[in-house]
């Protein structure tokens, strides 16, 4: 009995909703008529073919949307951590330069090669 109840409750509803739509599609179909005229059978079947067409590609794009957002999360946390580890590496190597005794090294190389480029930028403007 309880669900007879909840069964007629459900139809009510679904046959509320279904009400609902025809009069949204109806004022929807002449709103667009030309001049208020009442749109035709198959013009009113083509702006719904329109509408789920749209409706479609708005869902797609939304979840192509939504894949890129949680893509970017995950490409900013390894960003984080690859700047993580090169600070990391920066500290070995500076480590690792002054137990060997050339403490300065990458410092005087990378100087080197700026001079080594301002010159042949230089030579080539010549």
């Amino acid at each position: 009995a309880e669900c007879d109840a909840l069964d007629e409750k459900l139809a009510a509803a679904r046959r509320d909703v279904a009400a609902a739509e025809c009069a949204t599609l109806d004022a929807a179909a002449t709103a667009a008529g030309a001049g208020g005229a009442a749109m035709t059978r198959d013009e009113f079947r083509r702006f719904g073919a329109g509408l789920r067409e749209k409706t479609h590609r708005y869902k797609r794009l939304k979840g192509e949307l939504s894949e890129l957002r949680a893509e970017a999360v995950c490409l900013h946390r390894t960003e984080q951590v690859l700047r993580g580890r090169v600070a990391d590496v920066d500290a070995f190597l500076r480590d690792l330069e002054t137990r060997k005794g050339v403490r300065g090294y990458r410092d005087a190389r990378a100087r080197l090669e700026g001079a080594a480029a301002a010159t042949a930028a230089a030579d080539e403007d010549k």
